[in-house]
């Protein structure tokens, strides 16, 4: 809800998203900063098992933001936003193609060369990006450059879920669905 004209895939549930908007009791950016913050204060509180909270709140602290690569930069902004009201920053966004080809280059020690090309499928809960990188350089940081923009959109798992659920209360019907809707089987 961070960007409600983001186009949604034609098999998502065919709710109205003006009227979900409508529904929660907070703008989706303030909802968007009490989930940033509430994970910032449970992030803390498990640093804080292994380091003094003293020397921790000497601590300059940096914060990187994943977003979709097809995200608008209105939703850019109001990820930053929420951020913001939830307390935290410096705040850096990146994308989730890039910060999941990092993140397995690093925990996976591939070998990689400057100029290798790589492509990324990023099939996430609400969206899929599909984008590919070059390396640019190896030292004294790994840095990867876009070769062509990504693309993708809003077709993640969370929405051919809904869709299931759909196709199931429409199979059996509401009786049947809110009895099954209780059982482990759901």
């Amino acid at each position: 809800m961070l960007d409600p004209t983001q186009e949604r895939a034609l098999y998502l549930p065919t709710g109205n998203i003006k009227r979900d908007i409508k529904k929660p009791p907070k703008l989706p950016v303030h909802i968007a900063a009490d989930f940033i913050g509430t994970m910032y204060q449970y992030a803390l509180k498990e640093i804080t098992k292994e380091i003094k909270s003293d020397y921790l709140a000497m601590c300059q602290k940096e914060f990187v933001l994943s977003v979709p690569a097809v995200w608008s930069d209105k939703a850019k902004n109001a990820t930053l936003q929420a951020a913001k009201y939830a307390g935290i920053f410096p705040v850096t966004l990146i994308k989730e193609p890039e910060a999941a080809a990092l993140y397995t280059m690093y925990s996976l020690g591939f070998a990689l060369k400057v100029g290798d090309a790589i492509v990324v499928c990023d099939a996430g809960g609400g969206t899929v990006d599909l984008i590919s990188y070059k390396v640019a350089a190896l030292t004294p940081k790994l840095q990867l450059k876009e070769l062509i923009p990504g693309t993708g959109g809003m077709a993640g798992s969370l929405g051919l879920n809904q869709r299931f659920v759909e196709a199931v209360k429409s199979l059996v019907g509401d009786d049947q669905f809110h009895t099954l809707q209780k059982s482990k089987a759901f």
